[in-house]
């Protein structure tokens, strides 16, 4: 394999093709040149894939970098239109009775339950539920586009979605999608959510081992 550390592209798929001309005109045997094509051609294949998944993202991130819609499902108040965010009315407004209520000092049921009985929904029709914890922490309701967030996740490692990744790799376009609240206001709800976080892990029992632990 040191014979081809060097080699270029065009020699790669050069490569690549002799050898699949050799596999399907020759008939791969057990022999040691057999096992010779079938290992340079497992291996050019795995190269070439891992290059075309490297392309791809770096046209993601290209993408990003100009603040255009990227894959998944946007936040809720948003939607996709010609590669950019854009809001969704109803929505937008629910969000901003959520931080503002927030701010005021409402809990995550009664502000659900406010917006539910106030004919808010979701753009798919759905009621509001209680979980709005990711939605008060998101920046992105301030107009400023994030991208690369998330922290890289083994294949086997459970997902965790408060890792993220070094702030070298985020990209971050302030004023790249359309604000919801204004800075002041998610400042606030911030600095409410990070003193119940601090009273409630006061508040939590340290953990300590019981009699039966382990044995039932």
């Amino acid at each position: 394999f040191h014979v081809f550390r060097d080699i270029g592209d065009s020699d790669i798929i050069a490569l690549l093709i002799i050898v699949d001309v050799s596999l399907h005109f020759e008939e791969v045997d057990d022999s040691p040149e057999g096992e010779f094509f079938e290992l340079i051609s497992l291996g050019i294949a795995e190269m070439y894939s891992k290059k075309l998944a490297r392309e791809a993202k770096a046209g993601v991130m290209a993408n990003a970098r100009e603040g255009k819609a990227h894959s998944g499902m946007p936040p809720i108040g948003y939607a996709k239109k010609d590669k950019r965010y854009v809001l969704v009315e109803e929505e937008a407004k629910a969000v901003k009775i959520m931080f503002e209520m927030a701010a005021d000092g409402y809990g995550y049921t009664s502000i659900a339950n406010y917006l539910n009985s106030n004919g808010y929904r979701r753009a798919n029709g759905k009621l509001y539920s209680n979980h709005l914890h990711d939605i008060l922490r998101n920046r992105e309701y301030t107009g400023e586009y994030i991208f690369n967030k998330g922290a890289y996740r083994a294949r086997n490692e459970p997902y965790n979605s408060h890792k993220e990744r070094p702030s070298s790799e985020i990209i971050r376009i302030p004023h790249g999608m359309p604000q919801i609240v204004s800075y002041d206001l998610f400042n606030k709800v911030q600095s409410m959510l990070d003193a119940r976080k601090i009273q409630s892990d006061g508040l939590r029992s340290p953990k300590r081992t019981a009699l039966l632990s382990g044995l039932c």
